[in-house]
């Protein structure tokens, strides 16, 4: 298994997209159904979706029906790579739409982890949704934040180069986190800088 995931992250780091219908074809030859495998099961699907391998989308969207969860970061990371393969950006946020429908567990998440890592500038009125969603989220599960970078996380840390009334709001509430990284997040975008917090770091 070891060895397995660790030719899927040579194939990756090496940037080279010749790979991907290898790590493809990987992934189709898991056996789904077993949370034990989930570690290279994510690791495939998130160097399919890093390589920009646009193949793997429809398989991905086949995934998103299958039951993971014993092991729910698969969503997490389905739904990062639909996201990046789908191109999200302002003016073009459909994927991230539907992932915060989605009544899959993490598959938000994953959504609000592709805007962190692809740091995307998005317009006042394309964030204030995502804001309600997150903050709705806090108070539903108000200890996930503990646990796993939930969307707050995520979001308050892309929010470093937005404007607007209601991001400084939403980035004041976040100060007042009983959380220290989610307070620690907050400042620096509040400050203007891109958090670098350990609880945000992804494969990469």
């Amino acid at each position: 298994m070891g060895e397995r995931r660790s030719a899927v992250k040579a194939m990756w780091k090496s940037g080279d997209k010749g790979f991907a219908p290898v790590i493809l074809e990987s992934l189709k030859n898991e056996t789904l159904n077993d949370p034990s495998v989930w570690q290279s099961k994510c690791l495939m699907i998130a160097a399919l979706g890093d390589l920009g391998f646009l193949p793997a989308l429809k398989f991905f969207k086949e995934m998103t029906a299958l039951d993971f969860s014993s092991a729910p970061i698969v969503y997490a990371e389905l739904s990062m790579a639909i996201c990046r393969l789908e191109s999200i950006k302002s003016g073009n946020m459909r994927s991230v739409g539907e992932a915060l429908k989605s009544k899959r567990p993490l598959f938000a998440r994953g959504a609000f982890q592709a805007i962190y890592f692809l740091d995307l500038a998005l317009e006042e009125a394309e964030i204030i949704p995502l804001i309600r969603f997150a903050n709705a989220y806090s108070k539903s599960h108000p200890d996930d934040e503990e646990l796993t970078c939930m969307p707050r996380d995520y979001l308050a840390a892309a929010a470093y180069q937005w404007k607007g009334k209601a991001v400084q709001r939403f980035l004041v509430s976040c100060r007042a986190s009983k959380f220290p990284h989610l307070r620690k997040i907050a400042e620096d975008s509040l400050a203007g800088v891109r958090s670098s917090d350990s609880r945000l770091r992804w494969y990469k």
